[in-house]
């Protein structure tokens, strides 16, 4: 992508690990140099990790497949701790410690009042809290394009803070917090 700009691509390599064929998102940790697929057609949709130290010769590091992943935003602490926060679809939301890409583990699960579809979520810059929009509960539960607040400051402990709206009847789909 070094001159997309100008709109010039290269494909330099197709990655078809274990059957790879299709994946719902990519998420990419630019602070650890790791890829991750979400919602692919392998390991159920979980968590695949690639290492991108050799970008153009990604090698798989490890998966957590104990649930289908929607989406994720993968954020490293100033402990040195990955985790992803990851958006299940109708299952809910998953934190999971990725650090150790062979032996990632979950650290909480959380489902919510009104859940359609965990859609999208994304992390405030101080790491306390989570924004997370539902992709399904307007035309579901009659929300108006609510978003959920967790807080996520003890991530074992994380819950629900609170949910705003618009006032808008129409569907929520990504965020991003700057």
């Amino acid at each position: 992508l070094g001159d997309v700009d100008a709109g010039n691509v290269t494909l330099v390599r197709r990655v078809t690990t274990s059957g790879l064929r299709t994946s719902h998102n990519v998420v990419v940790d630019t602070d650890s140099g790791f890829l991750y697929l979400v919602g692919s057609n392998i390991y159920g949709g979980g968590l695949v990790a690639f290492d991108l130290s050799d970008p153009s010769n990604p090698v798989s590091a490890g998966q957590w497949t104990n649930s289908y992943i929607h989406d994720a935003q993968v954020v490293r602490y100033p402990d040195g701790r990955e985790i992803a926060f990851c958006l299940d679809g109708e299952s809910g939301l998953d934190i999971v410690d990725v650090t150790n890409k062979t032996s990632m583990n979950r650290i909480k699960h959380l489902t919510y009042e009104g859940l359609g579809y965990c859609h999208q979520g994304w992390v405030s810059e101080d790491l306390n809290y989570l924004y997370l929009d539902d992709e399904f509960d307007e035309w579901q539960y009659g929300y108006t394009s609510r978003t959920l607040v967790f807080d996520i400051s003890d991530l074992a402990n994380t819950y629900h803070v609170t949910s705003f709206t618009s006032g808008s009847p129409s569907i929520d789909h990504n965020l991003y917090v700057h």
